[in-house]
């Protein structure tokens, strides 16, 4: 009976203590459960915004939450500088949005997103609250990259250099929303030196959108364009693995054959090769 007795007790005072230093979290951050209201207070008050992403089962989240987020220095040290975003990925419409937008597939999930165009870094897993700090300092400093390259774009419109490197970054980020404006952008001036390199990565960021018949026309411009590029063979291989996601198959086979009795020797050859024999016997 007395080590039963013992044992509640101890259970009573872990609880407690729980939820005394959840209290003192819910204090020190003030957190926000709504998407639309933490980008809205982000842009207006020129921050960034630190995402917690949960479930109900998730026992290190409930941990991270006492003893990360409660944490004074984490607290003191960042609760000021960041606009804090909490959601639940299973049981709220806006954390689901978020488990598909940031492709969040472990939890706890911290991400730091800029709040103008989406980008964001992620970590999963629980961090202490050391580790967190350092995330959240290095996921700063990698945002921050961006947004002054961003800057330094809309300052520069004319800067090429800049364009390219900035939508580089973007197809990086699997922002291609951001990288496809770019590259139209760079076709549109025709001052780029690598102009069929813009052409191609046009066709993959519309690709990676979904918007398949776009790529196969920037894929075409840049054939037409230029029927000495190096990329040529990348474009035709490419342009073969788009009508096969179609079902176009024979349009593929015929693209696929063309390519790879134009340049034998290209480094997807073999690939290729292998793929138009396994279409054909099937």
């Amino acid at each position: 009976m007395m080590r039963r007795a013992a044992t509640c007790l101890a259970l009573f005072c872990l609880s407690a203590n729980v939820l005394l230093a959840a209290s003192e979290t819910e204090k020190g951050i003030h957190w926000i459960h709504d998407w639309e209201q933490a980008v809205r207070a982000a842009k207006k008050q020129n921050k960034l915004i630190i995402a917690d992403l949960y479930t109900n089962w998730c026992t290190w989240c409930r941990v991270m939450d006492v003893h990360t987020y409660g944490d004074p220095s984490v607290i003191e040290e960042l609760g000021p500088k960041y606009v804090w975003l909490r959601l639940n990925a299973e049981t709220e419409e806006d954390g689901r949005a978020a488990q598909r937008r940031f492709r969040v597939a472990g939890y706890p999930a911290t991400l730091v997103v800029e709040p103008e165009e989406g980008l964001y870094e992620k970590t999963s897993g629980f961090l202490t609250a050391e580790q967190f700090r350092e995330a959240i300092s290095r996921h700063r400093r990698s945002l921050q990259s961006v947004i002054e390259l961003r800057a330094r774009v809309r300052n520069e419109p004319e800067s090429v250099e800049a364009k390219l490197e900035l939508a580089t970054r973007y197809m990086e980020r699997r922002h291609y929303q951001e990288a496809e404006k770019l590259y139209r952008a760079l076709i549109e001036a025709n001052s780029v030196k690598q102009l069929d390199q813009s052409y191609f990565s046009l066709a993959v960021s519309l690709a990676q959108q979904g918007r398949e018949g776009q790529a196969l026309e920037s894929l075409v411009n840049l054939q037409n364009r230029f029927p000495k590029s190096d990329l040529l063979p990348h474009a035709m291989a490419f342009q073969g693995e788009i009508h096969l996601n179609l079902g176009n198959r024979d349009e593929a086979i015929r693209i696929w054959r063309e390519y790879l009795s134009r340049f034998p020797s290209h480094a997807m050859a073999e690939r290729i090769t292998v793929r138009l024999k396994r279409i054909e016997s099937s």
